[in-house]
Formats: C-alpha cells, structure tokens, sequence
C-alpha cells in the first residue's frame, strides 16, 4: 500500500520508486532526503538511529516510504547525516 498523497514522505517513496532497477543501493544524505520531500526531517531523524529502522508493517509514514517503494535502510550515519539504502 503506497502513501497517502497528502503524507509528508509520499514525495520521498515517489523518489525512490524512480530510481532505475539498475541501482541496487543508494546512499543519500539527508539533504537530498529533505530535497526530494520537498520539507525538512524532524530533529528526532537526526538524532536517533531508531528513527531509521526498517519495521514492516509500521503505522510511521516515514518507515513506510521507502519500504513501500522496494528499499530498506542498511545503515545510517549520524554523523555524515546520509543513510544508505538496499533494494529489497
């Protein structure tokens, strides 16, 4: 089930459904993350690796988004601010 049109991530699961079959992982910084939602993270993204685990079936929208769109998150960096994502 694919996002609500009006969910603050659908624009991030829109992304990541674009990205050509051809890439298998993707690392994006949380810059380009905030670019293609086109609004900003919450500081709990920041701050907390937590925020980034993958839990299917999930009610977080943010979990959701790329779960939803074949990607889970393989690590996170804090510190580089960028997460490294796997297709499922």
């Amino acid at each position: 089930m694919d996002q609500p049109a009006n969910c603050k991530y659908t624009p991030l699961e829109n992304h990541l459904r674009k990205l050509t079959k051809t890439h298998s992982t993707i690392t994006l910084t949380f810059e380009q993350i905030e670019h293609a939602m086109n609004s900003h993270l919450p500081r709990s993204a920041y701050g907390r690796q937590s925020w980034w685990v993958n839990i299917v079936k999930s009610p977080l929208s943010h979990k959701n988004a790329w779960l939803h769109a074949g990607w889970q998150v393989e690590t996170v960096d804090l510190t580089a601010k960028s997460v490294h994502f796997t297709r499922q």
